[in-house]
């Protein structure tokens, strides 16, 4: 009874501020960061509503630039993009907290500090995270990539277990780095895994460069989903480098905190496991119908089903096209589109028309492959340099549309300099 009142007089309280509804973001991903925009750009169609942005840190965060975090150390300013800096002079107001329960019946979000938040429409924009696929052992000992912590772990993991490898290991023996996934990040993170080893090697003085990476996927090919002439390409790059493995049809058993073993009964040694190879939806999206791997089932219009105030966008996510039976994929250009339909469809609900449902289909993908070399199936397909610098461009613009011009500059430059 006493937990009712409380959320009572929060809600009231909350509703009166200002006298404004609140249209709710949940996560500043690539999603929810281009819904907060595009609502913003729209302030003027929503008269009595005021928008809030509710992320865990106060920053959001470029994925793309997270493998070369984890190995070669890029820059952390164009990594860290502080809220404040992309919403500075919008018309939205930022709350930095850690969201522990959604109530959608009640329509209010509570927040770790203690904080109530009414919402007259709601954005869960949470993304994903690591997904062990009941794997026994990856949790235990495997390392993620799905964060800026998770990055610097690996960082440092990297340069600590090498050293103390080269100080104590028998002559001709290996540092074995397992990297279970070969989907685009476990693809893009053993080329820069390769990167970096070289230079600890070439710094530790071990001219022999004592190391191996072998990248293990169940599949019969990488980067399943992608077009074949891709992976084809991607996978004859990464076995022109001595010291990388592709091992395919390679399903993990369970791991140990030195051995992988796979059902085949191989095994391998390990002096560092980074799984790559499974992610599902943010827990909080239990409070909505969900799938298999906990991404909320969302209609071509993103709204929940049973509940037209309530949107998902990005990872959290997953819409079926009821035309092509095509499910929508977990890539940041449908995050970033997902994110702009969304607040389109709020201004459309409250203005009383009708909901788009213009979902554009995936543009095509760039993946890089250590170094300047990457290949792209945006356009015309590209193989090499061209695919690199289209990348670089495409970055740019990206902080251009979220950024200041002079702080977008800044920070794409930065990175640019420190990583060729």
């Amino acid at each position: 009874m006493g937990s009712h009142v409380a959320f009572l007089m929060c809600y009231a309280e909350s509703m009166r501020k200002e006298g404004l509804k609140t249209i709710l973001i949940l996560g500043a991903g690539f999603a929810g960061v281009r819904c907060a925009l595009e609502l913003s750009k729209r302030s003027s169609q929503l008269q009595g509503y005021r928008i809030v942005l509710v992320n865990r840190h106060s920053y959001h965060l470029f994925t793309p630039w997270l493998y070369q975090r984890a190995t070669t150390g890029a820059p952390a300013d164009g990594l860290k993009i502080p809220l404040h800096t992309i919403f500075h002079r919008q018309s939205v107001e930022l709350i930095v907290g850690e969201i522990t329960q959604i109530d959608r019946a009640r329509r209010m979000v509570a927040l770790k500090s203690g904080q109530m938040i009414a919402y007259a429409y709601l954005v869960l924009a949470l993304g994903s995270v690591r997904n062990d696929l009941g794997i026994p052992g990856i949790k235990q000992y495997g390392l993620a990539l799905k964060s800026y912590a998770d990055a610097e772990v690996i960082h440092e993991a990297l340069k600590t277990r090498y050293r103390t490898f080269l100080g104590s290991a028998p002559p001709g023996s290996l540092f074995q780095v397992v990297v279970g996934g070969a989907g685009l990040t476990g693809v893009e993170l053993t080329a820069e895994l390769h990167v970096k080893l070289k230079q600890l090697a070439q710094g530790f003085g071990d001219s022999q460069e004592r190391f191996v990476i072998k990248l293990l996927d169940a599949d019969q090919r990488i980067l399943h989903g992608l077009p074949t002439w891709m992976a084809a390409n991607i996978q004859t790059r990464l076995g022109s480098f001595r010291h990388i493995q592709v091992m395919l049809q390679s399903r993990i058993e369970k791991v140990d905190r030195r051995m992988v073993t796979l059902q085949n009964g191989d095994r391998y040694e390990h002096e560092l496991f980074i799984w790559t190879g499974g992610v599902a939806a943010h827990p909080l999206s239990r409070v909505c119908p969900v799938d298999r791997t906990s991404r909320i089932q969302v209609g071509m219009d993103l709204t929940v089903a049973h509940d037209d105030q309530t949107f998902a966008i990005g990872d959290i996510a997953i819409c079926q096209n009821p035309k092509t039976h095509r499910e929508s994929q977990q890539t940041i250009v449908t995050a970033y589109t997902q994110g702009a339909l969304a607040a389109r469809n709020i201004v459309h609900r409250i203005n009383g028309e009708h909901l788009s449902t213009d979902h554009r289909s995936s543009p095509g993908y760039i993946v890089p492959v250590r170094g300047a070399w990457a290949v792209s199936s945006l356009g015309l397909p590209l193989v090499g340099q061209p695919a690199v610098w289209l990348l670089h461009a495409i970055h740019l613009r990206y902080f251009i549309q979220i950024l200041p011009f002079p702080d977008a500059i800044k920070r794409w430059y930065t990175h640019l300099v420190a990583t060729f």
